[in-house]
């Protein structure tokens, strides 16, 4: 299990958790790097500045609607990452070419064993 204290940057404070990032179909290696835990979003999303870091491969182009139903155009890349020990090889993560955090979605977190104590601000994660 691993143990990640909330972010209290926030308000409320958030969960997060420490990842490694990969280009798809490779080991990823490149962090540690914070991430935010969000099990509203359906998918992850990553600052393009970090794709271009481990060289991802973009697969495609697509929309994205945000919680508020505005949309946008977004670029698709072929991403690994890593959380807790779990290596996913294969994953499609939407660049985020205007803010500097990831944001982990339920393709992500659905493979996880997640528990957020907002009481005592900590995220347990196992695989």
């Amino acid at each position: 299990m691993g143990f990640y204290e909330y972010n209290a940057a926030y308000r409320p404070p958030i969960p997060i958790c420490q990842i490694y990032l990969g280009p798809g179909g490779s080991e990823a290696t490149f962090g540690p790097m914070e991430a935010v835990i969000d099990t509203g979003a359906d998918v992850t999303v990553i600052p393009t500045e970090y794709l271009n870091q481990i060289n991802a491969r973009r697969v495609s182009r697509g929309r994205a609607r945000s919680l508020w139903g505005d949309a946008r155009d977004v670029d698709i890349y072929a991403i690994s990452l890593r959380v807790n020990g779990l290596q996913i090889p294969a994953l499609q993560a939407l660049a985020d070419n205007q803010g500097d955090e990831i944001v982990l979605g339920r393709f992500v977190l659905n493979r996880l064993k997640i528990i957020l104590d907002g009481p005592a601000a900590v995220t347990e994660i196992g695989a």
